[in-house]
């Protein structure tokens, strides 16, 4: 009876501790909310928002984590009319409470005791790639919150807390969030080797068959998720394999290559933002490895194998937008040293005799939140976000057309015009892209400025014709120029690309009915109604049906 009595003692306990940890967790979401980015420059945060708006459930590189934010804003959206935007941002921000619950059980696990705990957990807290949970949009944040959940697990194995299926189920979520998530893989097949080994040599499947077939099968799983989501990657867009990676060698000494000294320190730099007290933690370490082995528990070891996975990662990845500004995709590899680190750090000092543990990390927690806080800060700020983007993009002046892109976007979102055009131009100055060319002219039009528009969207014709939206948009410039002939002919080159594309159907039907050709307007306008029920104007083109009493108003893709 007694030993029933403690056992749900313990088991109660546990269960305080987890609800004391998820009420924690649940708190830090206001302070995600308030300190949220205001710009979402970094990364391809217009790219999400324009996929799950469209209503786009899969993408190759992020299943998971497109699903899911689809299916959220096509929810909070009919609730309460919330953008992709809100919509990410929210998800980020809840992303970084599951980030805090299993920090802070990862943190328990590796702690010694109750403070020790607490010292991890602030060090893990105060790291660069907490930024991912500020309403961050991208594809990031659920996948670091779910390594952090796989490292728990992981922890918890090792020490004999649970069976071997946990770890494989957090792998497999971490993996089907992100591709990148993949590098976990080499760790979890080293974390059931080191489990079963006998005497740190020969290893006994046969004492835990379960767990071999579970791993195998995760194994078989994420082959077989690589090799379908490659499929389907390389079906949208002919890519090479090795378009993914850095090149080794270059055709100039200032190539981007592997061992270039611009890439390895990119790396550098990167491990630094998202563990900013790397320096101080590994030079004590190193220091102290003198005086003996450091790496001697299961724990250690296994740390060691997603450290080394992490790393090889970050440095054969090409970071397309440049490092500084692809540091999202690479901040999950941090983790790995980071709570390696803070873990040997612990163990030694306590092994020296260090008796002020508390205050040695304590400094350490102090020093990641000065150079955290301004990471963040800035962030939140839209001038100073601005501002540090715009300098983000003179370090790599060959890869960034695309951030004078995103930049235009932001500019156009807040229908600055003038400011967005000029962002165009500068991209076209680096690479004469007909994406570029076409925005731009459809800015001139917007802004009335038709010469300027019609010499942009030709330009982008002149090198690719095969865009039906690009005729739709100079099927508008001539309208609106009322050189309706060659509006309407460049009309039709549009539909005979692309005939559902119903947009261009209300142009016709606008076009028509100031042409006085009531019947043929009548048609095309019956058309965009049939396609596009949910369209704005879709209410404006039944009037226009009603006896086009009210001046017709052209649509812009």
């Amino acid at each position: 009876m007694e030993n029933l009595l403690n056992r749900v003692n313990d088991r109660l306990s546990k269960i305080n501790a987890y609800i004391n940890y998820a009420v924690g967790s649940l708190l830090c979401i206001p302070i995600f909310w308030t300190l949220r980015e205001k710009t979402h420059l970094l990364g391809d945060a217009g790219v999400r928002v324009g996929q799950i708006q469209k209503g786009v459930q899969l993408s190759p590189t992020e299943p998971l984590d497109v699903f899911l934010h689809s299916q959220a804003y096509q929810l909070f959206h009919s609730l309460w009319n919330w953008n992709g935007f809100t919509t990410y941002a929210f998800l980020s921000c809840l992303a970084g409470a599951i980030f805090i619950f299993f920090a802070l059980l990862l943190s328990k696990e590796i702690g010694q005791n109750k403070k020790e705990s607490i010292l991890v957990f602030g060090i893990m807290a105060t790291a660069g790639a907490i930024q991912l949970f500020f309403g961050y949009v991208e594809s990031y944040s659920y996948l670091y919150a779910s390594i952090i959940a796989y490292l728990f697990f992981c922890v918890r194995y090792l020490k004999g807390k649970g069976s071997i299926a946990l770890p494989c189920l957090a792998y497999l979520l971490s993996s089907s969030l992100h591709l990148s998530g993949f590098f976990l893989l080499p760790s979890l097949i080293y974390l059931f080797i080191l489990k079963n080994r006998r005497d740190n040599r020969e290893l006994e499947i046969g004492s835990d068959t379960r767990g071999f077939l579970l791993v195998f099968i995760t194994l078989f799983l994420s082959v077989a998720e690589i090799w379908l989501l490659r499929s389907m990657a390389f079906k949208e867009q002919e890519t090479q394999l090795t378009y993914f990676f850095v090149p080794l060698v270059g055709g100039t000494e200032e190539s981007y290559t592997l061992f270039s000294w611009s890439h390895l320190l990119d790396v550098v730099n990167e491990q630094l933002l998202i563990f900013p007290v790397a320096i101080a933690v590994w030079t004590t370490i190193l220091f102290f490895w003198k005086r003996g082995r450091i790496i001697t528990d299961q724990v250690s070891k296994f740390f060691i194998c997603v450290v080394l996975s992490s790393f090889l990662f970050a440095i054969l990845v090409d970071p397309k937008l440049g490092y500084a500004r692809d540091w999202d995709l690479f901040a999950a590899t941090g983790i790995g040293c980071m709570v390696l680190g803070v873990y040997l750090l612990a163990k030694r000092l306590k092994v020296e005799g260090f008796k002020n543990l508390n205050y040695a990390f304590s400094i350490l927690i102090f020093s990641g939140l000065v150079c955290v806080s301004p990471w963040v800060l800035v962030n939140s700020s839209v001038e100073k976000s601005i501002q540090r983007f715009e300098d983000l993009l003179t370090l790599d002046k060959k890869r960034s057309a695309y951030g004078y892109e995103i930049l235009a976007r932001y500019y156009q979102r807040r229908k600055m015009y003038s400011l967005a055009i000029k962002q165009y131009e500068l991209a076209t100055q680096i690479q004469r892209h007909p994406r570029y060319l076409h925005q731009k002219a459809t800015l001139h039009w917007m802004l009335r400025q038709n010469s300027q528009a019609l010499k942009a969207i030709t330009q982008a014709l002149e090198i690719d014709s095969s865009r039906a939206e690009a005729y739709n948009t100079k099927g508008l410039v001539l309208q609106s120029m009322k050189s309706y002939e060659e509006a309407e002919e460049a009309y039709k080159k549009a539909l005979k690309l692309n005939p559902n594309l119903y947009l261009v159907y209300y142009n016709v039907g606008i076009l028509y009915s100031r042409m006085g050709k009531y019947q043929e307007a009548q048609k095309h306008l019956e058309i965009f109604l049939k396609l596009s029920p949910h369209d704005e104007q879709y209410f404006r083109a039944k009037q226009q049906l009603g006896g086009l009493k009210e001046p017709p108003q052209e649509k812009r893709d």
